[in-house]
């Protein structure tokens, strides 16, 4: 008898049959339709048989073994290649964003307060390919072929690096380049910083640029030695130009412990001799320092007050110089004095007046910076210190997301690479410490026991570089 291909039978039989995904191991085994009853289908209950609903898993090389998608892929393909209904179109704000992968992992040692001295990432993963230029007018100075070729990406790359805008006001250009054709100290410190530079941005088979760095820094140390004995007590501009130097290849080697000390050698004979420096050193080398301020006594008190009023009255001017920028270099310049301003009002309120990232003031100040941070084409290590100053404050997911893609961003960056990693370290800390603490009411209920930033930021924060 043939059987009616209408009829109710060849629904469960038939080989156009769709089969269940869900149905048990034996009805699958069988290809055919099953009932889905349980714990007994139908089917293994007429037949007597055991029935078993087990879950199976199909690997992502499974299915690139067999030449198929693997789960959604397949569905995503179809769906791309068909248009949605128009009642199912969605505007680009109702669609949910994709942030991508950050992974934060929770250790033994994130339950440990010590400060943070190594990083958690090689500097190998930040290395690109450079072929730097030799610079063909250096005959004049008494180098070789290698010394010719950093003192060359000295000049054509790292001065720019270095600042915001590549104008006059670049001393790391006109001011330490001048120097160093008298001084060897300066000159070994440019062949030091473009060799470490060098390091971090490419991975050379001939030649070991990290190896040239730390001997052109050897000679560094050994030149400023014998002409500082050499002046019999007597500083000279160039001793301070040295210092500072050996204080910027510190701070790009993975922030060394030895930075701290060539910055304050360097603060003591500034102070000492500040009114007989030019004016245009003088603006340079200010930009290395930073005092601390005492919260003790009513005279700090009202500095906290001068200084509240000022952090709401501050209004940019643009330099003289502006009038020659590009508009894209002015914008930059906008942007980055509003993302420093809002970043030292987060700091003002967060590490003085206790304030914590639910705080709404600060929320609102997170916001603007997130605006103002996605508007800058560039990064550059000028922007650290802001960036790093609002992530510490971050609320929701989505913010940090968003903080940990611009501190890739820095990293990418030569100039930032050594000091934004540590900074990134310290804030991905912080972030888990506050996790760990979000059912764990403070002992003393937020009273007397020092600010967040001082309770959480300050132990992890020592001994890095913001600059």
């Amino acid at each position: 008898m043939i059987r009616d291909s209408t009829t109710p039978g060849s629904l469960q039989y038939g080989r156009h049959v769709r089969h269940s995904r869900r149905g048990c191991t034996l009805c699958k085994e069988r290809r055919i339709r099953c009932s889905e009853e349980r714990p007994t289908c139908a089917k293994c209950a007429k037949d007597g048989r055991s029935c078993e609903y087990v879950l199976r898993l199909t690997w992502e090389d499974e299915s690139l073994a067999r030449g198929v998608r693997h789960g959604r892929a397949a569905l995503e393909s179809k769906l791309n290649n068909r248009s949605p209904p128009l009642e199912l179109v969605k505007t680009k704000q109702d669609l949910p964003q994709d942030y991508g992968f950050h992974f934060i992992n929770t250790n033994a040692s994130d339950f440990r307060t010590s400060a943070i001295h190594q990083l958690p990432m090689s500097y190998q993963s930040h290395r690109k390919a450079v072929v730097p230029l030799v610079f063909r007018s250096l005959e004049t100075y008494d180098l070789d072929d290698i010394d010719r070729l950093l003192f060359q990406h000295y000049h054509s790359q790292v001065c720019m690096d270095l600042t915001l805008v590549d104008d006059i006001s670049n001393g790391y250009r006109y001011i330490v380049i001048p120097m160093s054709i008298a001084h060897g100290s300066i000159m070994q410190s440019i062949l030091a910083v473009s060799a470490l530079y060098l390091s971090l941005r490419q991975t050379s088979p001939s030649i070991d640029y990290y190896a040239l760095a730390l001997r052109h820094k050897q000679k560094t140390l050994k030149s400023l030695r014998q002409e500082i004995a050499s002046l019999n007590g007597r500083m000279n501009d160039h001793i301070l130009i040295s210092m500072l130097m050996l204080c910027l290849l510190d701070i790009t080697d993975n922030c060394q412990t030895s930075w701290p000390a060539h910055l304050s050698a360097a603060a003591k004979l500034f102070s000492s001799r500040a009114t007989t420096f030019e004016p245009s050193l003088s603006s340079f080398v200010s930009k290395f320092f930073a005092t601390k301020l005492t919260r003790d006594g009513p005279v700090a008190e009202q500095r906290l007050l001068a200084i509240e009023t000022e952090l709401e009255t501050l209004v940019q001017i643009m330099p003289i110089s502006g009038a020659f920028l590009s508009a894209t270099e002015t914008k930059m310049l906008h942007h980055t004095s509003s993302l420093i301003h809002a970043a030292a009002k987060i700091y003002f309120y967060t590490a003085l007046h206790s304030a914590m990232p639910s705080t709404p003031l600060i929320q609102s100040l997170v916001r603007k910076q997130i605006d103002l941070i996605s508007g800058l084409p560039d990064l550059r290590s000028a922007h650290l210190w802001s960036i790093f100053v609002t992530a510490l404050y971050v609320e929701y997911d989505e913010d940090r997301i968003f903080f940990l893609r611009q501190f890739k961003r820095l990293e990418a960056a030569s100039a930032a690479v050594g000091h934004a990693a540590a900074a990134r370290a310290v804030v991905e800390t912080v972030w888990k410490s506050r996790d760990l603490e979000v059912n764990t009411p403070m002992s003393d209920g937020g009273k007397g026991g020092g600010s967040d930033w001082e309770r959480l930021v300050g132990p992890l924060s020592e001994g890095i570089s913001l600059a």
